[in-house]
């Protein structure tokens, strides 16, 4: 999963080309999602600290992702789920 920052345009070998920065979250919490039935896709929310481009043609979906503390799981706090429709 990852959050797009902003969209641009880069001229690559006489083309216009789409590119998104996106901060990419780190992997999904592999307890969550195991106690969860692979219901809850919980990642860590990473800012800055990861930042990528990627072409817009990579992107394939958009969800939400919700930040949200899970109750008697102090480790695994700064997690965002993922909602989609």
């Amino acid at each position: 999963y990852a959050e797009v920052w902003y969209y641009f345009l880069a001229r690559i070998r006489d083309t216009n080309k789409g590119f998104a920065m996106v901060s990419v979250y780190g992997r999904p919490k592999l307890t969550l999602r195991q106690e969860s039935l692979d219901t809850i896709h919980a990642c860590q929310y990473c800012g800055d600290a990861n930042l990528l481009v990627v072409d817009v043609e990579c992107i394939r979906s958009v969800v939400a992702m919700l930040p949200h503390r899970f109750p008697g799981r102090p480790d695994d706090e700064n997690l965002s789920f993922a909602v989609d429709k």
